[in-house]
């Protein structure tokens, strides 16, 4: 069983909170995900620049961030049969809006970086991709 949990502080964010658990759940599902645990932080401008600059030492404010959860504590998850961690996603709604962006695609997007996937090579984009639109459909 798949558990996603989706935080943000404040009431602007709550209505993002269901629909986002439940898109989510469809793509662990899709991607045959089937015991697997994440956590969605939905977070203002401000906080998102500021863990970009920490931890990607760029100073700006985007979309999305992944934090994968560190191997040694998947393979303690996977010994005891709990959900496997996978990490955590941040996600800023406002930028998104602001750039008319897709928060669903985004969400998508964080949690194929948390599967291992990535974007630096055009043969590693192109999957990704197809993942996404696989996600998207």
């Amino acid at each position: 069983m798949n558990i996603v949990a989706v935080y943000g502080t404040g009431s602007r964010f709550q209505p993002l909170k269901r629909p986002l658990r439940h898109f989510l759940g469809q793509c662990l599902r899709r991607l045959n995900q089937r015991r697997a645990r994440l956590e969605v932080i939905l977070v203002d401008n401000s906080e998102i620049r500021a863990l970009n600059k920490t931890y990607r030492r760029k100073d700006k404010v985007t979309n999305v961030l992944s934090f994968p959860v560190d191997r040694t504590f998947r393979s303690v998850a996977v010994k005891s049969g709990m959900p496997l961690p996978l990490g955590e996603i941040y996600l800023a709604p406002g930028y998104i809006k602001a750039h008319k962006e897709s928060i669903r695609f985004m969400a998508a997007h964080g949690l194929l970086h948390l599967l291992g996937y990535d974007h630096e090579q055009m043969s590693a984009a192109a999957v990704m991709q197809r993942l996404e639109r696989k996600l998207m459909a």
